[in-house]
């Protein structure tokens, strides 16, 4: 529920700007963040290979999402 709450302060602040989209990133291996983000209108647009850092404890891509709010 935070982060449905989260998305949605962020959309209603995107359209109170007039922003026409949104956008983040998420490492494809974090299964569960990318569902709440595709449930949420979010598609992804674009991929990198992560590069190996001894913080991040991800592999293969971090994919970058948008979501169109105007």
């Amino acid at each position: 529920g935070i982060g449905t709450r989260f998305l949605e302060l962020a959309a209603g602040k995107a359209l109170e700007y007039g922003l026409p989209q949104l956008s983040l990133i998420v490492f494809e291996q974090n299964e569960g963040a990318k569902r709440l983000y595709e449930r949420h209108g979010f598609y992804e647009i674009m991929r990198e290979k992560v590069v190996p850092h001894e913080l991040i404890h991800y592999t293969g891509y971090a994919l970058l999402m948008v979501k169109d709010v105007c």
